[in-house]
């Protein structure tokens, strides 16, 4: 199945009301399409919704119907992603979306960088996704770290350093229905064999 990332802007008054019924909707909310993620994204855009489709047809049909028909919805803007490399598997480790802002004069250079980091820059860090998002943020780089020291070290030393980034904002993401367990947490839960 293919990756999609729906960005949706709320009604101010409604926000409280939306968050509500996208965490309500069920992991298989229709033939073909699994939620995945679910995240707050603070600026231009508000939420932001990863999702799993079977086809593109089936993303739009989603997104268009499931998503924008919640009350509350106002805009919505949907972009295919595609792996860096990896499986979707984190091994236990967080999950974070950097959102980029590019220098327009410099958009192939920082892509093209972009593309040439490795699938495991550093250690305790994974790369799994890039996307373009057209509007405010102009890239998004979709990453797993073992810790949130991991995580800034990576967005501040390797990130942030490409020449033609002007902007980063970073946030942490949780499996859609589902609370971010600590790190530990889900470790435990994955290597039970492992815990004493």
């Amino acid at each position: 199945m293919a990756e999609y990332l729906s960005l949706l802007k709320l009604n101010p008054g409604k926000i409280v009301s939306v968050i509500d019924a996208l965490r309500k909707l069920p992991d298989k909310p229709s033939s073909g399409v699994n939620l995945r993620y679910t995240m707050n994204i603070f600026g231009a855009w508000d939420v932001g919704v990863w999702l799993s489709a079977e086809n593109t047809m089936r993303a739009v049909e989603f997104a268009s119907k499931d998503l924008k028909e919640i009350p509350g919805v106002t805009d919505i803007y949907t972009v295919s992603t595609f792996p860096h490399g990896m499986s979707a598997q984190s091994n236990g480790m967080v999950e974070y979306l950097s959102l980029l802002k590019l220098n327009p004069g410099k958009i192939v250079d920082a892509m093209d960088a972009l593309r040439k980091l490795p699938d495991k820059p550093s250690s305790g860090l994974n790369l799994r996704y890039t996307m373009n998002i057209f509007g405010v943020w102009d890239v998004g780089v979709w990453f797993s770290a073992e810790n949130t020291e991991r995580a800034a070290e990576f967005v501040y030393k390797k990130i942030r350093e490409i020449p033609g980034v002007r902007d980063i904002y970073t946030v942490p993401t949780f499996p859609h229905g589902k609370s971010a367990p600590k790190t530990s947490q889900r470790l435990e839960e994955e290597n039970p064999e492992k815990t004493e």
